[in-house]
């Protein structure tokens, strides 16, 4: 029993020992967070606004490729639309060939015809005016 009561009380030692060292190891450790809290402040603070910034440079670059969407939309139905117009301009202009050589041809036959009848006619026309 006396080796248990020295043993109890090297034991008690130990603790206390351990407690002393604790408490200068709490010590030094208030003391190093009361120097680095600021600092870690300071870059949380930092790391925030980097991290907004990479927030906005994000949200800029999605907006650019909306817009860039966008303009590949319009820029599709711009096509479309000038295809259309293109294909009724040809339209136009097939109608325009049309009548023009509907219009090339009537003057063409009216020409053969006075070419064959067109000095009995002057003649009737001449002789009726006289009269």
């Amino acid at each position: 029993m006396v080796d248990d009561l020295g043993l109890l009380g090297r034991l008690e030692e130990k603790l206390a020992s351990i407690q002393r060292d604790f408490s200068e190891q709490k010590v030094v450790a208030d003391e190093r967070w009361r120097k680095i809290e600021p600092v870690l402040m300071e870059r949380s603070g930092e790391l925030q606004r980097m991290k907004d910034f990479y927030d906005d440079l994000n949200s800029l670059g999605k907006k650019q490729r909306e817009s860039d969407e966008r303009m590949l939309k319009i820029a599709e139905s711009s096509e479309t639309r000038a295809q259309r117009i293109e294909g009724s301009i040809r339209h136009v202009e097939s109608r325009q060939n049309r009548v023009f050589w509907m219009v090339t041809g009537g003057f063409a036959v009216l020409q053969f015809l006075w070419l064959l009848v067109g000095d009995s006619i002057q003649a009737a026309a001449g002789a009726w005016v006289s009269r």
